[in-house]
């Protein structure tokens, strides 16, 4: 299996890198939105949810093997920041 996973980053490094900065483009907007790491209590509610469609982004893109909870995107993240 791990033989297979190191194929698997080695066989596609140039969409590893489009998927980070997609992933990258998602964490930006959430800390321009007033968003940090760690979570700190009293944050807005659409801030806690955006936080948590991040680690299902990250899951979706680069371990999709995983599952998710919910269907995430850069688009649906930008959405939800920009309701205010």
């Amino acid at each position: 299996m791990l033989a297979v996973a190191r194929f698997w980053l080695l066989e596609a490094p140039e969409r590893d890198r489009r998927l980070e900065i997609e992933l990258n483009e998602a964490i930006l907007l959430f800390e321009n939105a007033g968003g940090s790491l760690p979570l700190k209590p009293g944050f807005p509610e659409r801030l806690v949810r955006t936080r948590w469609s991040i680690e299902e982004l990250r899951i979706r893109l680069f371990a999709p093997e995983l599952g998710y909870l919910e269907a995430v995107s850069l688009e649906s993240i930008k959405k939800v920041l920009n309701a205010s």
